[in-house]
């Protein structure tokens, strides 16, 4: 009836309106974001992901986040920023995120680069030894002397 719409109408007035407003908006637009991943819409993600960082500068997860998608869109360079971003805040995903620098430092040849961000995640390096052994990308930091020396105290991952 017409008073339970009007209180319906009411509610949600104050709810959308009131203190959950900003949560509300905010989860909007991370779900925007993830259903742009979803949808491998990397352009969509990526600008999803700029303005959620514009808004939260300080949560490596959202930087991380941004970096994945601008790689998936083939922008490196902008990736790179974002993940070093989210290692200079102290991303929970050091690992994931520190290989991902490497990968694409490696990818550029840009070996030095790679060693140190690679020496910087030396707690998560068995995670990640059988990629780093095997993958083609990393065969320019396979030859170089520095890697043997990497990972020669890298134990295996668990099982």
């Amino acid at each position: 009836t017409r008073a339970a719409i009007s209180g319906t109408l009411d509610f949600l007035a104050k709810t959308l309106t009131g203190p959950f407003h900003d949560s509300v908006r905010a989860g909007a637009n991370l779900a925007n974001a993830a259903a742009a991943v979803y949808r491998e819409d990397w352009s969509a993600a990526a600008l999803a992901y700029q303005g959620l960082v514009a808004a939260n500068p300080r949560d490596s997860l959202l930087w991380q986040r941004l970096g994945e998608a601008l790689r998936a869109k083939g922008e490196d360079a902008a990736a790179l920023k974002a993940f070093e971003k989210a290692l200079s805040i102290g991303s929970p995903n050091r690992g994931l995120v520190s290989f991902a620098a490497a990968t694409i430092y490696a990818q550029g040849n840009r070996l030095d680069n790679a060693f140190k961000v690679l020496e910087g995640m030396r707690p998560q390096l068995r995670f990640f030894a059988a990629r780093l052994r095997t993958e083609p990308v990393f065969e320019a930091l396979r030859k170089d002397p520095r890697f043997e020396e990497l990972m020669k105290h890298v134990p295996p991952p668990p099982k």
